[in-house]
């Protein structure tokens, strides 16, 4: 997990926080199985923003 410039190992039980206005991204290893995620964001958020970079 990247956020800002942080870079961290989560796993299995793992919450981040993720500040306004942080930019932030994940790797998955895919050899460890499929990772699921609950995302809550307050305010509401209309993913408008998003950018995927591959």
């Amino acid at each position: 997990m990247v956020v800002a410039k942080d870079t961290f190992n989560i796993g299995s039980g793992s919450y981040v926080f993720i500040p306004t206005n942080k930019v932030h991204s994940v790797r998955v290893d895919e050899s460890n199985g499929v990772m699921t995620v609950l995302s809550i964001q307050s305010p509401f958020f209309d993913g408008n923003d998003w950018v995927f970079d591959e």
